[in-house]
Parts: structure tokens; C-alpha cells; sequence
């Protein structure tokens, strides 16, 4: 068995260590055959063993093609710049077929593990395809015509020859930059996989924080569904009564005591102040996180931004679901907002992770029924330029069945916001209130608003059927059954 190898261009500076990595091999080649091309770049002395031809050549080509003249039986080409690993030649003697396809490294630190792998490192194989240049073969028995003009591997499986690969890396390929064809992208790979590799590589901390008070008889299953991540950080408000700070006690240390001033971003920021993770999640007293932490570590793993989305249900109801951002890089993100706050300072992640959360409705709610209603309307008497307030006041009147103030407040959120998601939201709960008003047609109207924001919104859709002629019900729901609810701010049907 003969190996063969070719340089022009510069590329016989990687010949050295090539060579230096034939020298090693368990099993020692008949021949090295170098054949050099025109501005080659390796100063080369006559050495026992190799046989080195001198060119003019620039085709890789066509100086593969005169090393083969000083082949007769098994080829095994490499190119300048590989590096082979001692069991090279012993493996590939170890395969049975008429071309043998070498396996190799992009990067020989490069370790595969449960969490580094090459199939979930995203995106890679798009920047890299298997160069034809890495096989070994019998050439009498293969190559029938001229190497280049018919490339080997494609002519061989066009005359039913069998290709096999060795069962263990061969070779890893020398990191280089400036490279053309198959070897840039090489290159590429191996920088995508350096990245993924470090990022997969990385434990980041997870914090978790949680706001919380009189919460006794929901926070310790909350709390037990967070008990994998790397900090827990309590925060319970100073007017609590009842025995939350002892079943803190069982989680975290990290526990502490604020004065609750009607304002829950003030609140929750106060929590995110004492956590000291890279990452940083928010859970309510009355929520659980289904499946634990790992896929919270996966997602900022693969994220390129500061905050990811995480799906709320219902307990019990999983197909009324909404996204929101919940889990932020620290140190970027503030919460805003008195009440229905909002995360702001960094770029979202809308991709789904498959991270949930189960919400449910606290016995602690009924002991301030008012909450939301009383710290909505203070903050629109501070900041009556956000559209956002008036609509979750309009939906805290629609649930208190005080449904003229909540067209009130529709009509004056609609004519103001650019936010269509929600927009359609409100115009569908504007339609309900005039239905329930009995004033049809402008229910009709408004739902109409809604469906042509978004043709996808199915809630919308089953709420005509509803309130048309019975005659026109079916059409309505014909159209429902295809609404993806692509695009919809809640999804609750």
C-alpha cells in the first residue's frame, strides 16, 4: 500500500507534519509518493522511502494523476495538510470493500459527550461537505479511466462497487483558514463546531426567584418542581402571615423580606437583584415548571439572545396557553410595569424550547380581589401613554362582569395601540361585551376586526359562528376548523 499526497500553491508547509504522522503509523506504508505543483512551498531532502516528483502543475487534478503512474496495486491519498493517527493504515487494511472512506476529527479536542455531539450541534453540516480527496483503494480493480475527468467515487458506485468507511477515525484535519472548496468549508465546520462546542461545554448558573406571599398551600410544589436549578431565591412580601417562610426554609437560604409597594415589577426586580446566576427565571407561588431544569440548560445553551420564551397553561387546561419571555441573562433585562409587568432591555427568543409552566389560581388572590383593578388604574393615571394598561384593565372589568367600563377601555386601548396581536384580543373581548350588552351587530363588526387582523385567530372565528344567523354558523366554523392560531396573543380554545 502506497500513500499518495500532492502541494502546490503554498500548501507544502503542512507536508512536515503529514509526514512526521506516516512515520508513527503501526503499520508502515511501501511508498510515500509526493508530487509537487508550481509554488509548492516545502523545502524537501531526499529521505528513504519517499519518491518526490517536481511539476509546474496547478490542477489538484491533474497532479493527483501523475502520482498514480507510480501506483500499481492500493492508494491511499491525503492531502498536504492532514494529520494521520498511528492506526491508520491499520484500520483501513481492516475493512472489506473496493474503496475504503477514512473517518477523521475537524478537531481532535473536540469530545463527544451526551451533551456535545456532532447531530445536535445546529447548523454545521450546512457549512461543510465530505471532500473527495480522503479514501483508500485498489487501482487496477476501481480506476478504469482517468481520475479526474470522472470523479472516482461516483464511478465506482456506478459499477456497483462497494464503499465502506473505517469504523474509527483515520485523520483530523489541520485548522487553516485561507483554504478554497471542500476545505473552506472545513473550515467553516470546524468554527461552528468550536463555538457549539464551547457553548455545550459551559455549565451556566440558574437562578430562579419567586415573589411570594401567603402562599402555604401551593409554593411547596412550586418550589419542588425548581429544585434542580443552582440557585433558588425567595422573596416573600413583610405582611405574610401564614407559614410560607418555614416551607422556604426546606429549599433555600437565600431568603428575603420586602415591602410590597402595589407594584410588581419593583417587586420582581428586587428579587433579580439578589440572584447571582448567568441565567435567571421567575416562578410564581402558584405555578409548577413541568419537566424540570434540563431543558431551561439546553435553551440558553442554544439561545443567541438575552431572554426565552417559556409556554403558560391552565392546570388542567393545557390548549389555553400563551408565550412569554421568563427566563432573562443577568444583569440585561428589567421588569416593567406596576401590574402585568413586562421584561425589557435585550433581544427575545421566540423559539419553542418546550419549557412549560403549569399557573394556577392561588386561595391568596381572593383576599385582594381588587389588586390588579386598584394598581391598573394608578398606573395609567402615571403613564397614560402605554396602550397596554388600558387593556388589562378592560379585561379586569370583563371578568368583574362590569362590562360598559370594559368597552370603555377597549375602545380606548384599539384606537391607540399598534400591537395587533393584541389588538385582535381586543377586539374579540369588545364583541363579547356588546353581545352580552345585546347590541348584535356591533358585536358582528368587532369580531370582523378581529378575523381580519388575524384570519388565524380561531376563538374569533367560533364567537361568529355563534352570534350569526344560524343559517351562516356552519361557514364560520368550517372556516375555525383550519385557524392554525398562528400569530394569536392568548389561545384559549
Amino acid at each position: 500500500m502506497k500513500i499518495l499526497t500532492i502541494a502546490f500553491n503554498g500548501y507544502g508547509q503542512y507536508l512536515p507534519r503529514l509526514l512526521e504522522s506516516i512515520d508513527a503509523q503501526t503499520e508502515k506504508p511501501d511508498e510515500v509518493i509526493i508530487v509537487l505543483g508550481k509554488d509548492h512551498g516545502y523545502e524537501w531532502k531526499k529521505k528513504k522511502g519517499i519518491r518526490v516528483i517536481e511539476t509546474n502543475l496547478t490542477c489538484l487534478g491533474s497532479l493527483i494523476n501523475v502520482g498514480m503512474e507510480y501506483v500499481n496495486d492500493w492508494v491511499l491519498y491525503f492531502s498536504a495538510d492532514d494529520v494521520l493517527y498511528p492506526n491508520a493504515i491499520e484500520e483501513i487494511k481492516k475493512v472489506d470493500a473496493d474503496i475504503v472512506t477514512l473517518k477523521y476529527h475537524l478537531r481532535e479536542e473536540l469530545k463527544e459527550t451526551p451533551e456535545i455531539s456532532l447531530d445536535k450541534l445546529k447548523d454545521w453540516k450546512e457549512h461543510y461537505m465530505w471532500a473527495s480527496g480522503y479514501f483508500a483503494f485498489p487501482k487496477q480493480k476501481v480506476l478504469e479511466s482517468d481520475f479526474w475527468k470522472y470523479p472516482l467515487l461516483f464511478k465506482a458506485a456506478s459499477q456497483g462497487k462497494t464503499i465502506k468507511p473505517t469504523e474509527n477515525p483515520c485523520a483530523k484535519y489541520i485548522q487553516r483558514e485561507k483554504s478554497h472548496g471542500a476545505g473552506q468549508n472545513i473550515w467553516n465546520a470546524m468554527n461552528i463546531i468550536g463555538k457549539y462546542a464551547e457553548k455545550y461545554s459551559q455549565n451556566p448558573k440558574i437562578s430562579v426567584f419567586s415573589i411570594v406571599k401567603d402562599e402555604e398551600d401551593m409554593c411547596e410544589e412550586a418550589w419542588e418542581s425548581v429544585k434542580d436549578a443552582d440557585e433558588l431565591v425567595i422573596c416573600i412580601d413583610d405582611r405574610t402571615k401564614d407559614k410560607t417562610p418555614e416551607i422556604a426554609k426546606k429549599f433555600t437560604d437565600k431568603i428575603y423580606y420586602f415591602k410590597w409597594e402595589d407594584d410588581f415589577a419593583k417587586a420582581k426586580n428586587f428579587a433579580m437583584s439578589k440572584c447571582t446566576g448567568d441565567w435567571i427565571m421567575g416562578i410564581d407561588g402558584d405555578c409548577i415548571l413541568k419537566g424540570g431544569i434540563e431543558k431551561i440548560r439546553h435553551a440558553v445553551k442554544e439561545t443567541e439572545c438575552d431572554m426565552v420564551d417559556v409556554t403558560l397553561h391552565e392546570i388542567g387546561a393545557e390548549w389555553r396557553k400563551h408565550a412569554l419571555p421568563k427566563i432573562f441573562k443577568n444583569g440585561i433585562i428589567k421588569y416593567k410595569g406596576m401590574a402585568h409587568e413586562f421584561p425589557s432591555g435585550g433581544k427575545r427568543d421566540l423559539t419553542d424550547y418546550g419549557i412549560e409552566i403549569e399557573y394556577g389560581y392561588s386561595p391568596n388572590h381572593k383576599k385582594d380581589p381588587d389588586r390588579y383593578t386598584r394598581i391598573l388604574k394608578k398606573q395609567i393615571k402615571e403613564d397614560p401613554q402605554t396602550p397596554r394598561w388600558k387593556f388589562y384593565l378592560a379585561r379586569e372589568y370583563f371578568y368583574k362582569q362590569d362590562y360598559k367600563r370594559a368597552i370603555r377601555y377597549y375602545k380606548q386601548y384599539i384606537k391607540t395601540t399598534k400591537f395587533l396581536a393584541e389588538k385582535a384580543d381586543a377586539y374579540l373581548y369588545l364583541a363579547r361585551c356588546y353581545w352580552i350588552e345585546k347590541q348584535g351587530d356591533k358585536a358582528r363588526e368587532c369580531t370582523l376586526k378581529a378575523i381580519e387582523i388575524n384570519p388565524n385567530f380561531k376563538e374569533a372565528l367560533l364567537f361568529m359562528s355563534q352570534i350569526v344567523w344560524p343559517r351562516h354558523s356552519q361557514r364560520w366554523q368550517d372556516f375555525a376548523q383550519h385557524a392554525d392560531n398562528s400569530e394569536v396573543l392568548f389561545i384559549r380554545v
